[in-house]
């Protein structure tokens, strides 16, 4: 492949993106462009060289050397919407949190969000269908991509929010509540169960107000709070 093209365009991520933001990328984008998925061939193989290169840092270290006057690649910068989540959330979803623009990466996820009133604290949002082990990483993957996206001493909390069919142990296993004193910076991970309209919760979860603001009072009940 020729050095004309952007190995780090392609995987849509910044020069300077650490080896875990560049797997997730890798993972993301070749779940959506893999022909076995109806995507096209050329995609799914310019993905895969970009990874190759880009995954070892010896190749990685010899192509940056080989691109001395490129620019690195702006983080792209996205505005999701709320549908069709919306038919799945329900109203009180959309009057709570307001959709938002985020750099980085915000198309990983079927939905990011800000609490109304407090639009610090976001709420991020994936949609899976399966809930097996290849979801589970995949949205562990995306999770860490997006705290690597947000500065460290933004003041702002974040839950993470898996959207399921029907409740799945390994996302279970992913449960994870706030920790530490200052609330602000830190993040918790929960389940929304669709089919028992339930949210699945580590301890201490409603201490982060996009936690209270997607269960009290709304279409989703707490299911219980895991260790």
């Amino acid at each position: 492949m020729p050095n004309a093209v952007n190995f780090y365009r392609i995987l849509q991520v910044d020069s300077e993106a650490e080896d875990v933001v560049i797997h997730a990328a890798y993972r993301a984008l070749i779940k959506r462009h893999h022909p076995d998925r109806g995507g096209a061939t050329a995609a799914a193989e310019q993905l895969n060289a970009a990874y190759a290169t880009l995954r070892d840092p010896r190749q990685r270290q010899a192509y940056d050397r080989s691109l001395p006057g490129t620019e690195p690649a702006e983080p792209t910068t996205v505005v999701p919407s709320l549908s069709p989540l919306s038919l799945e959330l329900g109203r009180e979803f959309g009057e709570r949190f307001d959709p938002v623009s985020a750099p980085g990466f915000a198309w990983m996820f079927d939905f990011v969000g800000a609490v109304k009133g407090a639009p610090r604290h976001r709420i991020w949002v994936c949609r899976f269908h399966r809930g097996d082990p290849v979801d589970a990483r995949t949205f562990r993957a995306r999770i860490d991509a997006a705290r690597l996206s947000r500065p460290l001493l933004s003041f702002a909390s974040s839950l993470f929010v898996a959207v399921l069919s029907r409740s799945s142990s390994f996302f279970t296993d992913l449960l994870r509540g706030p920790r530490g004193p200052l609330v602000s910076l830190t993040y918790a991970t929960v389940v929304v169960d669709l089919s028992t309209r339930t949210v699945e919760a580590a301890r201490g979860c409603d201490r982060l107000i996009a936690f209270r603001r997607l269960v009290d009072g709304g279409p989703f009940a707490t299911a219980g709070s895991a260790p």
